[in-house]
């Protein structure tokens, strides 16, 4: 074992010997008082402490802070520092204000949610193109060619806010029904898109609620109230003050029809008016010139019984001679009064009394005469031949027609008839008569 240890002890005071030998060959200088001790010229980037410290508490320090380091790192990584970017193009502003043009029926937030849901959702390109056009209609296919081509960056730029739970805790069984009772009532009272590619006839002058967005203006608002309009809230209702609508101007190419420029019949029937109206003008060519079937709709004070006056000249002047439609200016008109009958229904008997006061004066200058046949007025059979306008209700009319060996003579001679406010026979009085 000695003889081991001292072999050893040979070769290491050998190498001892080699390596001062090879620091002697260096010529290092003489002076080494001033010079740094090994690793004290070396600058770190972190100093953990200015004292000197052991070898081996240098080596393990060494690798402490390595370990730390690469922690560091790692924390880092995961948990990226966040840079103020600027806001996508297609953001939640951007498709706020693209939707704040087209939306309807709905409002602007609850447009904003569909459409993200829409997008958000696994369906194809031609999917979401017909259920967006379903949505927004077909009068905005560029957008719609936008959401698809964004599909991306909008679902993703716009998320739906997530509902945080206050707490962990259980529901109750109250608590729970109160919650399904809550989202029920919003389910039900929830506004629904205006169906847009509905294919409906159109009608002249009918609008709908629906198409306001595509008739009032190009950005898709709403029915207003007119300009001038004012609302007043009490504590149990609202009040809404309304200026009186200004008078409607004529359509291009209209014209009022003027009573100077009509025939001598209806300028004696018509006298002391200027001009029919509006209603009236427009009806004038197929009311008195020809014999078609007529349904005029109109509110009312708007001169419905005008109307009906040209259809009774048209029939008059059927049997006059000389004929209006031939000779205008004629002057001495004779009226043939036993070869034809006129017949007005009435809805009410009091309306009746009125409508046959208003005709008698207006024809008398033609000898024409008009009585009233109700449940309160009943005419001989005489007075009945000797009357050309009759005016009656729909119950007497009914009573009237019915009769098989009755006034027969008086129907076939019937040349015209007038039903007066049509609309209210349907309704439970219709279903009598």
């Amino acid at each position: 074992m000695s003889a081991n240890l001292n072999r050893v002890e040979t070769q290491w005071l050998a190498q001892l010997s080699a390596m001062r030998a090879a620091i002697a060959e260096l010529k290092l200088p003489a002076d080494l008082e001033n010079v740094p001790a090994y690793g004290q010229d070396v600058w770190t980037d972190e100093e953990d402490s200015s004292e000197p410290t052991s070898g081996d508490d240098d080596l393990w320090d060494l690798v402490d802070d390595d370990e730390e380091e690469d922690q560091a790192f790692l924390s880092d990584s995961s948990h990226p520092v966040h840079e103020t970017t600027p806001s996508p193009a297609y953001g939640a502003a951007w498709l706020h204000e693209r939707l704040s043009y087209v939306s309807s029926s709905m409002s602007v937030d609850e447009l904003q949610d569909h459409i993200v849901a829409i997008l958000g959702s696994d369906s194809s390109d031609d999917e979401l193109q017909m259920l967006l056009a379903d949505t927004l209609g077909f009068d905005e296919l560029d957008l719609v060619a936008e959401f698809i081509a964004h599909r991306k960056e909008i679902a993703t730029a716009v998320q739906p806010p997530v509902k945080s739970q206050p707490n962990g805790r259980i529901l109750s069984r109250r608590e729970r029904e109160a919650a399904l009772e809550q989202q029920d009532f919003q389910h039900k009272t929830a506004s629904l898109a205006a169906a847009q590619d509905r294919s409906v006839t159109q009608y002249p002058h009918v609008y709908r609620a629906h198409d306001a967005g595509n008739m009032l203006s190009s950005h898709g608002r709403k029915y207003m109230l007119p300009l001038g309009s004012e609302r007043t809230e009490h504590e149990k209702y609202e009040e809404y003050s309304i200026p009186p609508a200004k008078v409607g101007t004529l359509g291009l190419g209209q014209s009022l029809v003027m009573i100077k420029d009509m025939d001598t019949l209806c300028q004696g029937t018509f006298k002391g008016y200027k001009s029919l109206n509006r209603m009236q003008s427009l009806v004038y060519p197929v009311a008195y010139k020809t014999s078609e079937n007529m349904l005029i709709c109109a509110p009312t004070g708007a001169g419905k019984t005008d109307a009906a006056m040209l259809t009774i000249l048209n029939t008059i002047a059927k049997n006059v001679t000389p004929s209006p439609f031939d000779d205008p200016n004629a002057t001495d008109l004779a009226v043939a009064l036993n070869d034809f009958k006129i017949v007005y229904v009435a809805p009410m008997k009091a309306l009746a009394a009125e409508i046959t006061e208003k005709l008698g004066k207006r024809l008398a200058w033609l000898g024409v005469q008009c009585r009233e046949l109700t449940g309160d007025m009943h005419l001989t059979k005489a007075e009945i031949v000797a009357t050309q306008i009759i005016v009656t209700t729909p119950e007497k009319w009914d009573v009237v027609t019915r009769k098989s060996t009755g006034d027969t003579e008086l129907v076939q001679k019937v040349r015209l008839l007038i039903i007066d406010e049509v609309h209210m026979l349907h309704d439970e009085r219709g279903a009598v008569l």
